[in-house]
């Protein structure tokens, strides 16, 4: 049986909500995948059943074996993974990609019809789902969203260096910050930096990694940094703010904040010394 890779937000962060551009791609050293001798998460069999009720009515989005599925969990399958759940690298989405792969048939090419079933079978966890990251983990491509929300495969050896990620150490619960991010937008000073400021920023900084421009780049990431220390203070962790900016690197979100990963950037190239572990993301994809 396969693997199936985590996902990392690199830009977009609450922007995309806005729609706004966003780009993702997959993490290769942090999968998922079936095992027989797995301890099985107690929400994969209610899952399984769920998916069993959906059939039942018509509304899954491609023939999918779930009868199969729910003999393999009740013989005592499940699914082995090294990704951390509440760091928002996608742990459901790698598990839907895996049921998919595994039991569907049909499956569509078209990265949005395909997002938009896979969208629908991610909702059973967290209520709604974008169908982003079970997107990612099944094609296994870094995955851009325009403006128009459409989704495109794209390639990601053009990704700069210097990334790095650091480990805050603490989980997160994303709809709260989720919750935070809509009454700021209630704020109407806040709505405009947001929309005028930030949102530019983050596609200045998408265009530049896609197309390889590394002093744009840069330029974008550390604008970032300084936008969302002021707007999104509440989403870094006490501990981050004095780390926040140093002399030779950047920090921002990775994803909703508040803990988990964040991102950054090294202008020198070397990884900085943080009081937090510091893994360079290309030990990751």
């Amino acid at each position: 049986m396969g693997a199936w890779p985590a996902k990392l937000l690199l830009f977009g962060e609450y922007t995309v909500l806005l729609k706004g551009e966003a780009l993702a791609i997959p993490l290769r050293q942090r999968t998922g995948s079936w095992s027989a001798s797995a301890d099985q998460h107690p929400a994969l069999l209610p899952w399984a059943e769920w998916l069993v009720q959906l059939d039942r009515t018509g509304r899954l989005p491609w023939p999918i074996r779930v009868q199969e599925f729910v003999r393999f969990l009740r013989e005592g399958g499940g699914f082995a993974s090294n990704i951390p759940t509440g760091y928002g690298l996608g742990s459901s989405g790698a598990l839907v990609a895996a049921l998919v792969h595994t039991y569907g048939s049909g499956i569509p090419e078209d990265p949005d019809l395909l997002a938009r079933g896979l969208a629908l079978l991610e909702s059973y966890f967290h209520g709604s789902s974008s169908g982003l990251d079970p997107l990612i983990s099944l094609t296994g491509s870094a995955i851009y969203r325009d403006e128009a929300a459409q989704y495109q495969k794209v390639d990601q050896s053009s990704l700069p260096g210097g990334l790095f990620l650091v480990d805050s150490g603490q989980p997160r619960q994303t709809a709260p910050l989720v919750r935070i991010f809509h009454q700021k937008l209630e704020q109407e000073g806040e709505r405009t930096m947001l929309l005028m400021d930030l949102m530019p920023q983050v596609h200045r900084a998408i265009h530049a990694t896609l197309s390889g421009e590394i002093v744009p780049f840069h330029d974008a990431f550390s604008a970032i940094s300084r936008m969302q220390a002021k707007l999104f203070s509440d989403m870094i962790p006490e501990a981050l703010h004095s780390i926040w900016e140093g002399p030779h690197h950047r920090l921002k979100l990775c994803g909703a904040g508040g803990g988990g990963y964040f991102l950054g950037l090294s202008s020198s190239g070397q990884m900085p010394e943080l009081p937090f572990p510091v893994i360079p993301l290309t030990d990751l994809v």
